[in-house]
């Protein structure tokens, strides 16, 4: 999970409210932080460090902006590569947790609070890849929001530099829904359990998220509820966008490493463009 523009409010949901009358993903991913990494396997992220790391090595690359960076996982694991990385993230949570994970990893990465659209360096330090993980494109909704982040990634990114965006297929899912694995995590006494849900609805795809967090055993479950609609976009759709901001050489691709969406089909759609 990581930065996006226009999330929804803030909200909270004590136990003695009605969860399905409150909303706010910023809220829940603030409370969230701490436990990312049950949602960010070290095999996964290994993984797809290598694909990564392959892509902007291989157009010559070194410096990286990871916009959306939540807990700091792929920004850290590209820094031990010896790769030059920034992230930026909405949440001040997830910040502070991308820090404290850089310094255990005794590696350098910048990290700083900030909005899709507000990704730095169009001040002469412009980076030669930009990476968008993790589906955080989905909470750009509208399409002047959308226009507005991809501008900014270009004017982030170098001549002849990369994007990289990875987003869920949603047509895989249109039909019949999706609920993600349930997730639980422990530090210490505290506890976090997180449940996901793609369910169609007229107009698109209900995303709701359920974080239940409690800080001692003996202490009552909170619970942090978010729901929005997403709206399913087409190729077509991320490619006239892309094309508007000033991207050419935009490819889609099932994975990381590039592999034709015809030959493997993913819940991913991995999108390659060049500034």
């Amino acid at each position: 999970m990581a930065a996006a523009v226009a999330r929804p409010e803030e909200g909270r949901v004590a136990r003695h409210k009605d969860p399905a009358k409150e909303s706010g993903a910023r809220g829940l991913y603030e409370v969230l932080a701490p436990a990312y990494e049950m949602l960010a396997s070290p095999e996964r992220i290994s993984r797809e460090g290598d694909a990564i790391a392959a892509v902007v090595l291989g157009i010559g690359g070194r410096s990286v902006l990871d916009a959306g960076c939540a807990a700091g996982f792929h920004a850290v694991d590209l820094a031990r590569r010896g790769l030059r990385v920034t992230g930026i993230d909405i949440s001040p949570a997830m910040i502070r947790e991308a820090r404290a994970r850089a310094a255990s990893a005794s590696v350098e990465v910048r990290f700083a609070e900030g909005d899709l659209a507000e990704a730095p360096g169009a001040d002469g330090n412009p980076f030669d890849a930009l990476l968008c993980l993790g589906n955080t494109m989905a909470s750009v909704r509208s399409l002047p929001e959308r226009g507005r982040v991809f501008r900014a990634f270009r004017r982030a990114l170098r001549p002849g530099g990369v994007l990289i965006l990875q987003m869920r297929d949603l047509s895989a899912i249109r039909r019949e829904g999706y609920a993600f694995p349930t997730r639980a995590f422990r530090r210490g006494e505290e506890e976090w359990i997180f449940l996901r849900r793609h369910d169609p609805v007229p107009g698109g795809i209900r995303f709701t998220s359920t974080l239940l967090h409690r800080i001692t055993s003996s202490a009552e479950w909170e619970t942090h509820f978010s729901e929005y609609i997403q709206v399913p976009t087409t190729a077509a759709e991320w490619r006239g966008a892309l094309s508007l901001a000033g991207f050419t050489r935009i490819r889609f691709a099932a994975d990381l490493r590039g592999a034709p969406r015809r030959e493997r089909r993913t819940p991913d759609r991995i999108v390659f463009a060049r500034a």
